[in-house]
């Protein structure tokens, strides 16, 4: 049988791992805690995010749709977005570029494309591509709401 002390142990080595590897953090928010709020909430992060942009941002303002999303990112629930730091690079680049037409591939819940979209001349097109329906069908709601959907 397993001793309470050798749990516990077990318990405080997982809890510093998550803390200070990346790679623990990763395993975790992936396979136990997003797993665990799927089930608790019957939705899964996608559909979670949607719902706290629906709730938080102005229709038709992108830009309060990133920052919903980013919210989100930080506050609630860890997720797979570009983020503010990184999203200023992205930014720049858009802006220094003027590009008239985009391609993303894989678009998870709309964030990248959507922080894009909001910074392109009206007569820019934007595509994006996503193999997986559920992420697929969240990011267009999300683009709806942003008001970059036409």
């Amino acid at each position: 049988p397993v001793s309470i002390p050798a749990v516990l142990i077990g318990i405080l080595w997982l809890r510093y791992q998550v803390c200070w590897n990346g790679y623990w953090a990763l395993w975790w928010h992936e396979e136990i805690d997003e797993k665990i709020r799927d089930f608790l909430t019957c939705s899964s992060k996608p559909e979670r995010i949607l719902a706290y942009v629906e709730k938080h941002a102005v229709h038709g303002d992108a830009q309060s749709v990133v920052n919903a999303i980013d919210a989100y990112c930080s506050r609630v629930e860890w997720a797979m977005n570009v983020g503010n730091d990184k999203g200023n690079i992205l930014d720049r680049v858009i802006s220094d570029t003027d590009p008239r037409t985009v391609l993303e591939l894989g678009t998870y819940c709309g964030y990248s494309i959507v922080r894009i979209g909001r910074l392109l001349c009206p007569e820019a097109r934007m595509i994006t591509i996503e193999m997986n329906p559920a992420y697929a069908k969240v990011a267009k709601q999300i683009i709806e709401i942003a008001g970059l959907d036409s």
